[in-house]
């Protein structure tokens, strides 16, 4: 069947650049942005914001 996908879209490639390089640093980010606070929601990432 058609429609649309289910889940959340791919995140923007600097958006995962900039979370995983955070994640491995291990400080939060600053953001006014939804794809971080989804990542958030689904990884270690932790944030500042909306």
């Amino acid at each position: 069947m058609g429609g649309q996908p289910r889940g959340h879209a791919l995140q923007p490639r600097a958006v995962i650049l900039i979370a995983s390089t955070a994640i491995r640093a291990g400080v939060p980010i600053l953001h006014n942005d939804s794809d971080f606070d989804i990542l958030a929601r689904h990884t270690e990432l932790r944030i500042y914001g909306s």
